[in-house]
């Protein structure tokens, strides 16, 4: 599943979306096992969750100059196809006057969005080409560089002067590319992987030919852990969670769902807990599996 965010004023709420007619709908609902979560089931069509939620401090101070609200409000759709979002959105009777940010594009008003869905159903839709960089073994620049020249088949270019990727990256066609692990990079040579990432972004806006997906790599070391209260405490460290978390599987799924940073998550020591903690741990690992299903996460158990 994928989603996109709505973004409205402090009066947008999830009534905005229950007051829509939703056409060729067959039940729409509260999902009452998570919070804020409202389903349009299209039978076999697939279907579409509305989840409110409190993410503004997942936006940076650039991204946050394009929402024009004082007080935004978040709405994450998700969707379990891209046809049936460009119907929905598509509607005459669809919300107006509110943004939306895909991920790809800047955060643009819903009325723009949709003239990009009519323009782009008029060419079949080819899925990118996905290119994955693991940067977080990287000890210098130059590996950093030298990883980026063979990932994206790029021409030799100075790594000294990134701004040299501009003219070459304009080139590439149709691709999602993911960096990964640019949390875990020594401070040194951090500075230099923003930058490439800043220069990624600006190819992106120039000519629109790729998006680009920055996933933290968590690791998370369950061995040894002899109580439930000991695996969130965990849990709640690792992932930042609130102080409010609820430490409990439902609780882990809500901010699992909530969380629109990407993230590629290692589970390690499953099997290595008091016998009294095995088969919760088995639960543990399918929320996260769940999670890596519907959202934008990458789960390894070792």
């Amino acid at each position: 599943m994928k989603w996109i965010i709505l973004i409205g004023d402090e009066e947008f709420t999830l009534n905005d979306i229950k007051s829509i007619k939703h056409y060729n709908s067959i039940k729409c609902y509260d999902v009452t096992e998570i919070k804020n979560r409202y389903c349009v089931d299209y039978g076999a069509k697939g279907h579409i969750f509305y989840d409110y939620c409190d993410i503004i401090s997942d936006y940076d101070e650039d991204e946050l100059k394009n929402i024009p609200f004082e007080n935004p409000h978040f709405i994450m759709m998700i969707y379990t196809s891209i046809e049936l979002m460009d119907k929905v959105l598509l509607q005459n009777n669809f919300i107006r006057g509110i943004y939306i940010d895909d991920g790809y594009r800047e955060i643009i008003p819903v009325e723009q969005y949709v003239e990009f869905i009519k323009n782009e159903t008029v060419q079949p839709k080819i899925e990118p080409e996905t290119i994955e960089i693991d940067v977080r073994n990287c000890v210098s620049t130059n590996e950093i560089s030298n990883l980026l020249t063979e990932k994206l088949n790029l021409p030799e270019w100075n790594n000294k002067k990134p701004d040299e990727l501009l003219k070459n990256l304009k080139e590439l066609k149709n691709c999602e590319i993911y960096i990964i692990g640019a949390n875990l990079l020594p401070a040194r040579i951090s500075s230099y992987i923003n930058n490439v990432i800043d220069i990624l972004n600006k190819v992106k806006e120039m000519y629109g030919n790729i998006s680009v997906v920055k996933m933290d790599v968590k690791i998370i070391d369950f061995t040894d852990c002899k109580y439930f209260s000991e695996v969130h405490l965990l849990l709640k460290k690792e992932l930042n969670f609130p102080d409010w978390y609820g430490e409990n599987l439902s609780a882990l799924w809500d901010l699992l769902a909530h969380n629109t940073k990407p993230s590629v998550i290692y589970l390690k020591g499953l099997t290595e807990v008091s016998t009294d903690l095995l088969d919760y741990m088995q639960e543990i690992l399918k929320v996260f599996k769940e999670a890596e299903a519907k959202y934008k996460y990458k789960i390894i158990e070792k």
